[in-house]
């Protein structure tokens, strides 16, 4: 389930001096990329109460990060303002159900933006370098997964020319709720790991 943070009123980064840098992240950046999560999960969990709010601080989120800089199919990108990591996105390569017949696919995994930096289109160019990527890469259509209740996120992608493809329902049994006491050590498909998006631009 992806996940992204967004406001909507646009500033530009000119007119404010915002000293904006988007690039590649490094794994020196991870520690910065890891505090972004978490505020992210804070964030999403008013949409999914299911969230782990430690599992960026566990080994298995380090490492998610870390492979994702590391690996050939996929990336973080970073928004930088004088040195400080403000935002980030992480996506790459996926596999769709082998009952469809599309191109290669690709999914953001997750994105998030500081509050304070919202609304200078940050997450629409840290969007728009994933999709350049992909597009490079040979990349045919790329996804990403929103919680219902998450409106900003649904309306940010759909502005940028995401549409609704698939819905998922889920209901919950008084049994799996008393057994569900701890958080699944399953390991994460990177479809997976997406969670929903809050505020990006």
């Amino acid at each position: 389930m992806t996940r992204c943070a967004s406001g909507f009123a646009m500033k530009t980064c000119a007119d404010q001096r915002l000293p904006l840098r988007i690039r590649k992240a490094r794994e020196e950046d991870v520690p910065g990329i890891l505090r972004l999560d978490r505020a992210l999960i804070r964030h999403d969990r008013r949409f999914d109460p299911t969230l782990d709010p430690r599992w960026s601080s566990r080994p298995a989120g380090r490492a998610f990060f870390r492979d994702r800089i590391r690996g050939a199919d996929g990336a973080v990108w970073v928004a930088e303002v004088d040195g400080k990591l403000v935002g980030y996105l992480a996506g790459g390569c996926c596999e769709a159900e082998d009952y469809r017949r599309v191109p290669p696919m690709a999914e953001v995994d997750c994105m998030f933006v500081q509050k304070h930096y919202r609304g200078y289109g940050i997450g629409e160019r840290l969007l728009r370098r994933f999709l350049a990527c992909c597009a490079r890469c040979g990349v045919g259509r790329v996804r990403v997964v929103a919680c219902v209740g998450n409106s900003g996120a649904i309306a940010f992608y759909r502005r940028l020319g995401f549409e609704p493809y698939d819905l998922v329902l889920e209901r919950e049994l008084s049994a799996a709720r008393r057994r569900a006491r701890t958080p699944s050590t399953a390991k994460r498909a990177p479809q997976q790991r997406q969670r929903k998006p809050e505020g990006v631009e």
